[in-house]
């Protein structure tokens, strides 16, 4: 390899380390072409916190898809948030693992480590209540909110031991405010005794000046050198020039002795404070650690959904496919701009045949300054800001086709240190693009092959760009070659593009219009730049007829072009509205599914439910007839028969609802403690325990523990952007509606009113499970109100007839609470302690009305 092919290919850049197929290359030149950096500085600037900061700037790019959705899902969620108004109050988030790790070492935080902890733990606390009513509507914030600890008992004493300034207060324990009373009293008591002596008649004319000063700690008086024999005390140093000594006069040693004896005092009881409190966050350093990256976390998506909202920016939509549509596209850079009025425009590219494997080729034409170069790196840098799960500045609606490289060839590539010519450098530049070159990379080529004979350059432009092509790249190249504009004609792969150029007002439009060729208007951006008529009219008729001959027939394919475009758009706006219509269906046809398929799943669970209920009558008959010394085999049988039926029925229920939910979980990698959706129980819960050779394994939430069959184990729902079935997910569609119903207890208009129905015996309804339970444990009394109201209020959405409240016993009190508010609360029908099975008396019972 030659050194200027090293040059041009080194510096390769792996935005994704380590992740092979994630993996997006994207040499360091692109990046500088595409002015990346301003980009990630953007992003940077809208974090509050030095940690989301930091990595803003090291923004990394994938071509993971599932990925890509979770990110760009958050960023939706962290938009609609900003869109109405809401912001969560995350402080400035900074890392604290290494304080934490100190910690736990047995080190002592000082007052600046534990205030930078303490406001950490603060917004935590702020940020998981702020995101605590929204946790149905917002399901992927909701899962980085979980991270967030609740430790405001050690957020609440670090504030009540540091000041507002930085300093330990007074109030941090019960003796430290006292012995700074001291130290301060004997501090003045002392100043004053050693300010009499400078003015003393034993000291007149032995001290240097009238004043005191401290050298080691303890108060002396500035003595003459040549009496220093005079003055009975302890010397403690000379100045520079020897000409003053330091002496602490013996008559104020003592009172020096006690001042430091009480600063000694002091100091150890800050320390023990200190140690106190570092102790109290090494308890809890996972958590504290979890919780930091949390909130440094939802930072980054809420400074991504900042920048989403300052560029008018929406969601992209990311295909396999090598088809790049972006109506209305604005470069980001110039749509922050306060000064620059952007030009919107739609950007098109993509294979003809996608099933064929090649590739696709834009030939952008048209006049120097027409914004030919600016429309490319437009289409670049959106593809990059997608694949940072960023939100791109476009009309909803965008496609970005998952790239693995994103080359690009642009600029003077001149570099007279090593010899390099403009056309010299971009060969060796295009010679490692044509070396790390994938199917399906997008290549940005600016003015391809120029700095040469214009004949063979137009050759190997064309050479080029065919070899792309075969390799199934995507290409938007820029170009004044005129061979290269005919190739659309005879080439299925190429297509031509052209920015406008106005006639009348001689000016550039800076649209970008399809299937039509730009003159580059050399001569009349020459005349507006001022050059001599004389000139052009002599460079006009040396242009010759040729040239003439080719801008009529450019004329004459432009009036073709506008009126197939047209005719296209009369059909482009026909199919939309097919696929309006389409897709209105499609949503009614999911709709109606999903209802049939809830109530063939409460039909069957009745079904169940009633087969149990008589086969446990069958089974009490049987005992009594038995009791009475009559026969019962034929109870037995009816017994065995109905106990048969309702397990078909379970089972036929769990492989409906297995069939239903595609298996989306890898069950050989599965890990205790990993968060899933279990389909038939229709709740997320944590693995507790991994499959047997039976394939069972058990779930817990909270204090509950079930066996579950592992292949009813699913991904959490709010990591999928689509229910399986194509339906939104459930818990979804009862975050969008919950804010339109009326509270519980309110009554309705006349007429309104819902009748009343028979509740169900406590028997009659459902045993306890995971999405039924309210866990409120360690929870203030009116933190437990907001929390189970919370609780039921979902419940009650969901048609649910009881509900269970974990309170624990601990001294009674906030159990006693519960069932009293219980009582006056508008949800509940009837309320009962936990059975033994359920929990005991640390859980209540609730029937919902």
């Amino acid at each position: 390899m030659s050194q200027e092919q090293a040059q041009a290919g080194g510096d390769l850049r792996a935005s994704m380390s380590d992740q092979g197929k994630a993996q997006v290359n994207v040499p360091l030149k692109t990046l500088r072409h595409l002015e990346w950096g301003a980009v990630l500085k953007a992003l940077a600037e809208r974090c509050r916190g030095p940690v989301a900061e930091e990595r803003a700037l090291s923004l990394e790019l994938t071509c993971d898809e599932r990925t890509l959705r979770l990110e760009l899902q958050r960023v939706d969620e962290a938009r609609a948030l900003l869109d109405e108004g809401h912001s969560p109050p995350l402080g400035q988030p900074v890392d604290v693992s290494d304080l934490v790790k100190r910690a736990q070492r047995g080190g002592v935080l000082d007052v600046d480590a534990l205030s930078h902890i303490g406001a950490s733990l603060e917004a935590a606390h702020k940020t998981r209540r702020f995101f605590k009513p929204l946790s149905e509507r917002y399901p992927a914030l909701d899962d980085l909110a979980v991270g967030l600890a609740d430790l405001q008992s050690i957020s609440r004493e670090i504030s009540a031991s540091v000041t507002p300034q930085g300093e330990l207060s007074d109030l941090a324990s019960g003796e430290l405010g006292e012995l700074r009373r001291k130290v301060e009293t004997l501090d003045v008591q002392l100043k004053e005794r050693v300010s009499t002596l400078t003015h003393d008649e034993l000291f007149e004319g032995m001290l240097q000046d009238d004043f005191y000063t401290l050298r080691d700690d303890r108060y002396v008086l500035p003595v003459k050198s040549g009496h220093k024999r005079h003055v009975d005390g302890i010397v403690h140093g000379w100045s520079s020039s020897g000409a003053t000594v330091y002496i602490e006069p013996q008559v104020v040693v003592e009172a020096n002795n006690r001042l430091l004896m009480a600063q000694a005092d002091v100091k150890r009881e800050v320390h023990r404070v200190l140690s106190r409190l570092s102790k109290r966050v090494a308890e809890r350093g996972r958590e504290v650690i979890e919780s930091a990256e949390a909130l440094a976390e939802l930072d980054f998506v809420f400074a991504k959904a900042a920048l989403s909202k300052d560029l008018n920016a929406s969601s992209p939509h990311l295909s396999h496919e090598p088809t790049l549509s972006l109506q209305e596209a604005r470069h980001p850079l110039l749509a922050l701009s306060p000064h620059v009025e952007v030009v919107p425009n739609n950007i098109e590219l993509g294979a003809m045949n996608p099933q064929a494997q090649s590739g696709a080729v834009l030939v952008v034409t048209g006049p120097n300054a027409g914004g030919k170069t600016v429309v490319m790196k437009t289409a670049g840098v959106i593809v990059m800001m997608a694949l940072a799960g960023l939100h791109v500045p476009t009309a909803p609606g965008a496609l970005i086709p998952l790239v693995p490289a994103l080359f690009s060839d642009m600029g003077d590539e001149q570099n007279l240190g090593e010899g390099h010519s403009t056309f010299s450098g971009h060969m060796a530049n295009l010679s490692s693009v044509l070396r790390l070159l994938k199917p399906g990379s997008l290549v940005l080529l600016d003015e391809l092959a120029i700095g040469t004979d214009p004949s063979q350059g137009a050759a190997l432009a064309q050479a080029i760009l065919e070899h792309l092509a075969s390799q199934g790249a995507l290409v938007f190249v820029t170009t004044h070659y005129e061979e290269l504009k005919l190739l659309p004609r005879s080439d299925e792969r190429f297509r031509n593009g052209a920015v406008e150029y106005d006639e009348e007002a001689q000016a550039p439009t800076y649209r970008l219009q399809y299937d039509s060729l730009g003159a580059s208007s050399a001569l009349q951006i020459a005349r507006r730049c001022g050059l001599p008529e004389a000139l052009l009219e002599r460079a006009q008729a040396l242009s010759g007829e040729q040239r003439a001959r080719l801008d009529e027939v450019i004329k004459e394919l432009e009036a073709e072009a506008t009126s197939a475009r047209a005719a296209k758009d009369k059909a482009l706006a026909e199919l939309k509205r097919h696929r309006d219509l389409n897709n209105t269906l499609e949503v009614k046809e999911r709709k109606l599914a999903d209802q049939l398929a809830r109530a063939v799943d409460q039909e069957r669970s009745v079904a169940i439910k009633e087969a149990r209920k008589v086969r446990d009558q069958a089974r009490a008959l049987r005992e009594q007839l038995k009791e009475k010394g009559q026969d019962v085999r034929s109870l037995e049988e009816q017994e065995r028969e109905l106990t048969r039926l309702a397990d078909e029925l379970d089972s036929a229920s769990v492989e409906e609802q297995l069939a239903r939910y595609p298996q989306d979980l890898d069950l050989s990698s599965l890990s205790v403690g990993q968060r899933v959706w279990v389909i038939t129980l229709g709740t997320h819960a944590k693995i507790a325990s991994l499959p047997n050779a039976k394939g069972q394994c058990e779930v817990s939430e909270g204090i509950l523990r079930i066996q579950v069959r592992a292949e009813a184990l699913r991904m959490p729902r709010e990591r999928l952007s689509k229910d399986p079935r194509g339906a939104q997910p459930r818990s979804q569609e009862a975050g969008r509606g919950s804010g339109k119903g009326k509270s519980p207890g309110k009554k309705g208009k006349k007429g309104n009113t819902p009748s009343k129905k028979t509740p169900l015996s406590w028997e009659e309804l459902p045993p306890q499970s995971p999405d039924l339970t309210c866990d409120v444990r360690g929870q203030r009394v009116e933190d437990a109100f907001e929390t189970i109201t919370a609780a039921l209020d979902r419940l009650t959405q969901r048609d649910a007839k009881i509900g269970f409240i974990i309170h624990g016993h601990g001294t009674g009190a906030l159990k006693r609470a519960v069932r009293a508010w219980l009582k006056t609360c508008p949800y509940v029908d009837a309320q009962r302690p936990g059975q033994p099975h359920e929990g005991g008396d640390g859980v209540t019972a609730v029937r919902l009305r």
